[in-house]
């Protein structure tokens, strides 16, 4: 991670600073802007993952169903557990 934090602070300097012409700093500062943008910063993340995820629904009837089940059985968990304090 070092490497690539003191790439990117000798591109902020400048094309002097860089050792690079002016055109080639001009792609490489775009270059790592647009892999920032779109990208993980970190090239151990990029390494293993995609900049987008899939077509994989995530709002689903099952979803909602679980979702209904597991909060109707807390809520009755709950209750149980308050009741025996009112008497």
């Amino acid at each position: 991670m070092t490497t690539t934090m003191n790439h990117l602070k000798t591109l902020v300097q400048g094309p002097e600073a860089s050792s690079l012409s002016p055109a080639d700093w001009s792609l490489e500062v775009r270059t790592e802007a647009a892999v920032i943008h779109y990208h993980s910063p970190y090239p151990e993340v990029r390494s293993v993952t995609d900049p987008f995820d899939t077509d994989v629904p995530v709002e689903t009837i099952r979803a909602y169903f679980l979702g209904m089940v597991f909060m109707a059985g807390g809520t009755a968990i709950n209750t149980c557990e308050f009741l025996p304090q009112l008497y």
